[in-house]
């Protein structure tokens, strides 16, 4: 984003050695079309301050650059705000071109799955089950993100024991909207055995703003990893929004009467949505429910089953991640469903 020709000039030539192509815009109504889409934006000083002042939307890779021989040649004030750095030409050639190298590379990586797991009806372990999804990710040689985007459930934080630890949550994502860098993203969650949180405060029980939510799942498919999303059984502007994006949902569906009931209806109201939606059952020893007329009662295919494990209250009263202990039938039934999203194919997984 730039009017001076020589600056323009400049830019060019680097995007031209780092083998980009370069979309110029030489005022805000042209950048307007580009700005949540393009991998990074270069503006000079100039610009700068008039993308303040039109208040484009906050993104992050935004880079200022000038023309001069020393740092006291960039105008004062530039760097914060939405700038991301500051650049003086020739001078900072090299800084900026691996920047736009970065950039890059980060377009060329193959994108990630994203996967929604939502429960069939209340008390069904769908957020116990996506946590050992995510923990499954980090099997398959690959890093986990799990997304969580159910207020009422108390954050997603406390199932991997991390509910002190510093890091930001939904509400200090509020205002976030176009494109996030994926690293920034990742240095600044909690984490833990490779899997990076974005929980729900305990505090601020409000909905996740669904332009956030966009542009965090954007961030995350992009690393090429493997990404849960917890999604509310209610509908909102969040999980319509996430809806959107994800690949698959697995609902969670506890073998009981009433729960199958529920799951039916709800899978019938996520039919309507974007996303494919498939079954998981959750055995209840005493339900007296045959599979096989879950599996007729259900309008979506069933794709597993797990039992209630002792182990994984245990893990959950401890705040130990549930998977990180590699036996049972919740942790076998993840692993066989993270491998077959590595293999970008979904087949019907033996039920366990």
């Amino acid at each position: 984003m730039t009017a001076d020709p020589d600056l323009l000039d400049e830019v060019l030539g680097l995007t031209a050695v780092a083998g980009v192509e370069a979309i110029t815009a030489p005022d805000l109504s042209e950048a307007r079309r580009h700005w949540d889409t393009a991998p990074l934006v270069v503006l000079d000083s100039a610009l700068a301050q008039a993308v303040r002042a039109n208040r484009l939307g906050r993104r992050q890779d935004v880079m200022a650059v000038c023309r001069g021989a020393s740092s006291t040649d960039a105008p004062d004030g530039l760097r914060g705000d939405g700038i991301d750095g500051v650049f003086v030409l020739p001078r900072d050639s090299s800084e900026l071109l691996d920047r736009i190298v970065a950039c890059r590379d980060e377009e060329s990586m193959p994108l990630g799955r994203v996967m929604g797991v939502v429960a069939g009806s209340g008390g069904a372990g769908a957020s116990v089950f996506a946590s050992a999804l995510a923990m499954a990710g980090t099997r398959s040689n690959r890093r986990s993100w799990l997304i969580d985007l159910d207020p009422s459930g108390g954050g997603a934080d406390l199932l991997f024991g991390l509910e002190a630890d510093q890091g930001l949550r939904w509400p200090d994502l509020h205002h976030a909207g176009g494109r996030l860098s994926p690293e920034a993203l990742r240095d600044a969650l909690p984490g833990v055995a490779g899997v990076s949180v974005l929980s729900c405060d305990r505090l601020d029980s409000g909905d996740p703003p669904p332009e956030a939510v966009t542009a965090v799942l954007a961030a995350t498919r992009r690393t090429g990893d493997f990404t849960v999303v917890d999604l509310p059984r209610a509908a909102s502007p969040a999980r319509t929004a996430a809806l959107a994006v994800v690949d698959e949902v697995l609902m969670v569906v506890a073998e009981e009467v009433r729960a199958v009931v529920a799951a039916h209806r709800l899978a019938m109201e996520l039919d309507a949505e974007p996303a494919s939606v498939r079954a998981v059952l959750r055995s209840a020893a005493s339900s007296g429910l045959a599979p096989d007329k879950i599996f007729a009662a259900l309008p979506v295919p069933v794709v597993g089953r797990f039992v209630s494990e002792p182990a994984v209250r245990q893990a959950l009263l401890q705040g130990r991640p549930v998977g990180l202990r590699r036996r049972g039938s919740l942790v076998r039934l993840c692993s066989d469903l993270a491998e077959g999203i590595a293999d970008e194919y979904w087949g019907e997984v033996a039920v366990h």
